[in-house]
Parts: C-alpha cells; structure tokens; sequence
C-alpha cells in the first residue's frame, strides 16, 4: 500500500493523490502520442516566425530614430573581438622583438643612414689645413659692350 494513500496521510494530500491519477493517466497517453509532438513543433515553428516579425518590426522602428538593433550591435562586438585578438597578436610580436638584442637590420639600418649623412665637418685641403674648400664659381662673363651707332 501506497504511504501516500494510507490512512494516515493528510485528508488534503489523497484529495491531491486521486486528482493528479484522473488527470494524469491521460495526460501521459496525449503527452506520448504523435499528435503531440507534431503540435508541438508546430508550435516551436510558428513562435520562431512571430519573434521574426517582431525582431524586424524593432528593427525598422529603432532605425528610423537612429538606433542601432541588437543584431547590428551583435555584429560590432563580433568585429571588435576580431581587432582586439589581432592586437593582442601583434602586441605580442612586438614584445618578443623589444626583448631580443638588436638585429643586424636595424644595425644596417643605422650604418646606411650614417653613411648616406653628409658628414658635419669638410674635409681637409690637400696641403694639410682644415679651412674650407672653396667652391669653384663659373667664369665671370664679360662686361657688356656698348655699341655706338
């Protein structure tokens, strides 16, 4: 004998006991036939179509006072997790070159920017001395003729 159903249990808890077995044996043969489940997918179909409706419905309504829509904001945070991973990347790569020595590049790099540098200084004169060349001048022309006629 059921504890449930024995004499001693509350008045309240066998008038629950007898109800949920009226209701729940044909409740369990409609909740394991076909018909059920096809109702239910049904359901399932039609609730997708009415958020469809709605969520294009919002989706006109915030545009036209220039807000964005969940899917647009969506569709941002998607992008911007894109551009904060390839940061990351290229901080890293960064990072790994700042902690290695220089490289033979950057040391080219250098030379070749000192040697393409004029340097500050002239170079001596042949005899020795350290004044300034001096630059050669085009010939000076002639003076001009006057004519006399």
């Amino acid at each position: 004998m059921d504890l449930a159903m024995s004499p001693q249990s509350p008045l309240w808890r066998r008038g629950f006991d007898r109800l949920e077995r009226m209701i729940g044996e044909p409740l369990e043969v409609v909740a394991h036939s076909d018909a059920f489940f096809e109702g239910i997918a049904r359901a399932r179909r039609t609730q997708e179509a009415l958020e469809g409706l709605a969520e294009g419905l919002s989706r006109r309504s915030l545009h036209l006072f220039g807000v964005p829509s969940r899917s647009e904001i969506r569709h941002l945070r998607e992008q911007l997790a894109h551009v904060e991973r390839q940061l990351r990347a290229i901080s890293k790569q960064l990072e790994a070159q700042a902690s290695q020595p220089p490289t033979t590049a950057r040391e080219r790099s250098g030379a070749s920017e000192q040697a393409e540098r004029p340097s500050a200084r002239q170079p001596h004169q042949s005899d020795g001395s350290s004044a300034p060349r001096a630059t050669p001048r085009e010939p000076a022309s002639p003076p001009p003729t006057r004519s006399e006629g």
